[in-house]
């Protein structure tokens, strides 16, 4: 008995890991049974959303090898989903069901389950940023996939047929290897990695333009010909990998192009009541997460490691927060709410790194204070 207590608090660690990861899969199980129940053949999709309906003729129709025809949209997305598609075969197959039902069913499973575990990813991604154990990763990342699914946006665009939470979590990893790109910029593979995935992030939406000036600002002033052939350089990476991942679609330039004139002309002029709503859905979007990184950052064992530029960190807070004033310019004459989520998520990375920098935290009885975090997530 006595080597039984000896080797369990030996290995408390690696068992407790064990207990909070089959709790947060069994959440993600939980919640998927929400995804399962939604699924309906294309017809019933276009009665309540024709986007989402479009969104799933187009991924019965994609092939990584050809242009879907299709601009709303990069065409990762949907060859990411068709894929998914393709193996899960016949598996929403209900008894006397025709084939052309069964593959738009499989194509609105795939895009629903695409969007939850990108959202548990977004989750992962910060737990694995901030904290050490994997219990308290894992215990984290439940507790951060409540908080954003509390928000009914953030619920809405799971059971929708739409890339935006797809998007946040490649946007979510570009960011975090970015910082480490500035932290280290003698090390060429953060910079390759960072603007490989900020490509792909354009093989799935256009959103990633409202960053243009964001962009901008990480490299210039000062004005140098060493920071302009840095940032060109960078710009070189990132238009590789979307021409790459999108071929031979991502070669049509002019079709992307319109789209992004397009929407731009469905902006009036901001006012009180445009900027209010604006600043309605930040705070809605964002303010159980915050609670909870910060909660999280003060009960759950973190890292020691800050991961944060010395002297440019004013560039990627620059690169946070633009995008939200250039949201508040916008008075968007259709429904705008989901815009806030890529960067409300880009706020999160920023808050978890800036609580990294914090030198002091608790460090007595690890154990009893993740047991704390875990009756506040639960309570």
């Amino acid at each position: 008995m006595i080597e039984l207590k000896v080797w369990v608090k030996e290995n408390q660690n690696l068992l407790l890991g064990w207990v909070c990861g089959l709790m947060l899969l069994s959440q993600v199980f939980n919640l998927h049974t929400y995804v399962v129940l939604t699924v309906e053949n294309q017809a019933v999709v276009a009665s309540n959303d024709d986007d989402a309906s479009w969104n799933i003729a187009k991924t019965i129709k994609t092939r990584w090898w050809k242009d879907n025809g299709w601009v709303l949209y990069g065409p990762f997305y949907f060859r990411l989903n068709h894929s998914n598609q393709y193996f899960w075969a016949r598996t929403a197959a209900p008894t006397g069901t025709k084939d052309t039902h069964i593959w738009e069913r499989t194509a609105h499973h795939s895009v629903m389950t695409v969007s939850l575990v990108s959202v548990v990813g977004v989750a992962l991604i910060l737990a694995s940023m901030l904290f050490s154990p994997w219990w308290a990763r894992f215990l984290f990342a439940g507790a951060m996939t409540s908080a954003l699914l509390s928000d009914p946006v953030w619920v809405q665009f799971v059971l929708r047929a739409h890339p935006d939470h797809l998007f946040n979590l490649v946007v979510a990893g570009a960011f975090l290897l970015m910082v480490k790109m500035f932290c280290e910029p003698d090390k060429k593979l953060w910079q390759w990695l960072s603007g490989i995935l900020w490509g792909v992030s354009v093989s799935v939406k256009m959103t990633l333009s409202l960053c243009a000036p964001g962009f901008l600002l990480l490299f210039v002033p000062p004005f140098t010909k060493l920071r302009w052939k840095r940032g060109f350089y960078y710009l070189g990476i990132m238009l590789l990998a979307y021409f790459v991942i999108g071929f031979p679609q991502t070669i049509v330039l002019d079709r992307p192009i319109k789209m992004l004139r397009h929407v731009g002309g469905l902006s009036a002029d901001p006012n009180l009541e445009s900027i209010l709503t604006w600043f309605r859905w930040f705070f809605e979007q964002m303010w159980r997460p915050t609670l909870v990184i910060l909660v999280g950052a003060l009960l759950l064992p973190r890292k020691f490691e800050a991961i944060w530029p010395k002297t440019d960190g004013w560039r990627l807070t620059a690169f946070v927060f633009l995008p939200f004033v250039i949201l508040l310019s916008k008075n968007m004459m259709v429904p705008s709410s989901h815009y806030v989520l890529p960067f409300a998520t880009f706020f999160f990375m920023w808050l978890g790194l800036q609580v990294l920098r914090v030198k002091w935290q608790w460090t007595a009885r690890p154990l009893r204070r993740g047991l704390a975090f875990f009756a506040l997530w639960v309570g």
